[in-house]
């Protein structure tokens, strides 16, 4: 029996209400995917047509949100950095007129000093070597490791694996 465009995407959309519904459990998700993918014999053209269709709308979406975030994080480091020099010049006018305490109808602002230790000044060019910690670090070099991989030689504790796959929609 053959569905009609609004039957498959009423399929699609209840498909995507299914996903949303147990969204974060992968399991989930994958089980419902796979009891999807076994009735794709009904329709199969119509169906992977409005699977690959949905997949773009979704890859869509994503980049949407991405972007949106993007630009909200950039607004928001705009308003922290205005912020900042908001506090800096608040601390520069009470230095400078020697207040310590100032209240206003919704606020109470004090210059206080920091605690804790005092801050610690180095200049490593003018320090002796007793006071200088030497760090050695190892890693891989994967170019090398590789070459000789790819030449058929074998390294111990390495290997090259298996090139994944992906579906191209286009």
């Amino acid at each position: 029996m053959n569905k009609t465009l609004f039957e498959i995407n009423e399929e699609i959309f209840g498909l995507n209400a299914l996903l949303d519904a147990v969204e974060g459990d992968d399991e989930q998700q994958k089980a419902i995917l796979e009891n999807y993918a076994s009735s794709l014999q009904d329709d199969l053209e119509k169906k992977l047509d409005n699977i690959c269709a949905f997949a773009s709308e979704l890859d869509a979406r994503a980049l949407a949100r991405k972007n949106e975030a993007e630009r909200l994080l950039q607004r928001s480091k705009v308003d922290a950095n205005k912020a900042v020099r908001l506090k800096e010049m608040l601390k520069w006018f009470f230095a400078s007129h020697e207040l310590k305490t100032y209240e206003t109808t919704r606020y109470r602002i004090t210059l206080a000093m920091n605690g804790g230790k005092l801050p610690l000044l180095v200049d490593p060019e003018l320090l002796s070597e007793e006071y200088i910690n030497e760090v050695i670090s190892y890693v891989p070099d994967t170019d090398l490791i590789r070459g000789l991989l790819e030449s058929g030689q074998e390294v111990p504790g390495a290997m090259l694996g298996e090139r994944g796959c992906s579906i191209r929609i286009k």
